[in-house]
């Protein structure tokens, strides 16, 4: 799934280690897109040290489009669900806000 629209925010870095000894890190973002006539907020995640530095290249205002991939998981009968990209580019063509 293709989402394009404004960088927002950029969230601190969360990090720590898993029950099996496992560090793991992970960093969101904020991205502003249209959907019809209405501005949405996605709070969209980077899961890997590479992803994490490519991120570390753009600032809030900049256009970009991310591939994502969304996937729930349930824990004690209630769903969390994560928006996590697999890839992100600036976008130089107007996006209308």
């Amino acid at each position: 799934m293709n989402l394009t629209g404004k960088l927002t925010r950029i969230l601190p870095l969360e990090s720590g280690t898993t029950k099996a000894g496992k560090d793991w890190q992970k960093q969101s973002f904020v991205l502003e897109y249209q959907d019809g006539n209405y501005s949405k907020l996605a709070c969209i995640q980077v899961k890997n040290e590479m992803m994490i530095g490519m991120l570390k290249q753009f600032k809030v205002g900049d256009i970009l489009s991310c591939e994502v991939k969304i996937e729930a998981r349930e824990w004690q009968d209630r769903f969390y669900t994560d928006v996590t990209a697999w890839k992100i580019v600036k976008n130089t063509e107007a996006v209308p806000f």
